[in-house]
């Protein structure tokens, strides 16, 4: 594959920062863009390590970011998983998942929303987008704001089943679906689960994200553990959702995948195309998250007929990726090992001209 893109900001990790990443991007009324992404504050990189929202921007199209600022004080377990979008009054909306103790000490999970009207200089009291109890995954740039108004907010529920911050979660993911139709103040949920269509499957559908047609039907994709992403779709605006069924061709480890149409002519596809199997060289700290991809459509997600690597080193994991479309580029954020043991370690900001898609290659 050809590699496409080049590096325009690494945010590093030290002693008392040990992770960054799963944010996403927004730009702002003034022409800068913002990208808030989970920080880090101890050297605690588990995912129940303390974290917080912190922020870098930039003045000039992704070519230079400056330092990061926490956005607001987090006194709760951990704050990760961020989505930005702009708001009907204007607001900058910033939604993301909070990790929390119940008064039985048990790790929780819920979907947060904050508002800032000052180009995110300050941000609202928060706002619970659900209104149950338990761990329920929400993952980065996943928010999404379908043709009619309504916005979409997809979770998956695990089981929580053992006390206290070491709790184990149960791998086995049931798609749920929260949607709002007053720009983000109330939220209702459609209150029925869906499930990955193989009972054995050992993990469920997990990390689910949307892409809209231009015909407005919806698709729902997730991540599993059964070498594939897995599809269903929802012809009333997310209400109900078809069967799942296995896409052939988003190949995947138990990792994320992120589509978004970028203009009138591309719709891309960021994901790790290629499984774990038996004589597969990858090094450990991968996790099968190598290489990342950027696969391209010319014809509203129904077809991807090229596919370029943005990283292809096979000593590196990269993973949870988000994406802003520029006038004549994209900006892609991921993590990346950065030769650390795991691929949650660092942040990595590419920015990709469109005219390097424009290349004739084979697909996969």
């Amino acid at each position: 594959m050809k590699k496409i893109g080049r590096e325009v900001c690494m945010l590093t990790t030290s002693e008392k920062n040990a992770r960054n990443g799963e944010g996403a991007f927004i730009r702002l009324s003034n022409g800068k863009i913002m990208y808030a992404y989970s920080r880090y504050n101890t050297n605690d990189k588990g995912d129940h390590g303390k974290a917080v929202i912190a922020a870098v921007f930039s003045s000039d199209d992704g070519e230079t970011w400056g330092e990061n600022r926490d956005l607001f004080t987090n006194t709760d377990v951990n704050n990760m998983c961020v989505s930005l979008m702009h708001m009907n009054n204007g607001d900058i909306g910033l939604f993301y998942g909070c990790k929390y103790l119940s008064e039985d000490e048990r790790i929780m999970m819920k979907v947060l929303l904050r508002r800032s009207a000052d180009e995110g200089e300050t941000w609202s009291q928060m706002y619970e987008c659900m209104d149950e109890e338990g761990y329920f995954v929400y993952e980065n740039d996943r928010i999404f704001r379908l043709k009619s108004g309504r916005i979409l907010l997809p979770l998956n529920l695990h089981e929580a089943f053992e006390k206290g911050r070491t709790s184990r979660i149960s791998n086995k993911g049931v798609f749920r679906t929260y949607y709002s139709d007053d720009d983000g103040y109330t939220w209702k949920t459609t209150g029925k689960g869906v499930y990955h269509p193989f009972e054995g499957s050992q993990g469920g559908l997990q990390e689910t994200g949307f892409y809209q047609y231009e015909d407005g039907r919806v698709w729902a994709y997730s991540r599993t553990w059964s070498g594939n992403q897995y599809s269903c779709y929802s012809d009333d605006d997310g209400v109900t959702w078809t069967t799942p069924t296995v896409g052939e061709f988003f190949t995947s480890p138990p990792a994320p995948m992120n589509v978004k149409r970028i203009n009138d002519k591309y719709t891309v596809a960021i994901f790790n195309p290629i499984p774990n199997y038996p004589g597969r060289e990858a090094h450990p700290r991968t996790w099968g998250r190598t290489p990342l991809v950027c696969a391209v459509s010319t014809d509203d997600a129904k077809s991807f007929g090229k596919v370029f690597a943005i990283e292809d080193d096979p000593e590196n994991g990269y993973c949870y990726p988000s994406i802003l479309a520029g006038e004549d580029y994209i900006l892609v954020a991921y993590y990346h090992s950065n030769g650390g043991n795991i691929p949650l370690n660092c942040c990595k900001i590419t920015k990709v001209p469109l005219s390097e898609l424009e290349t004739e290659i084979n697909c996969l």
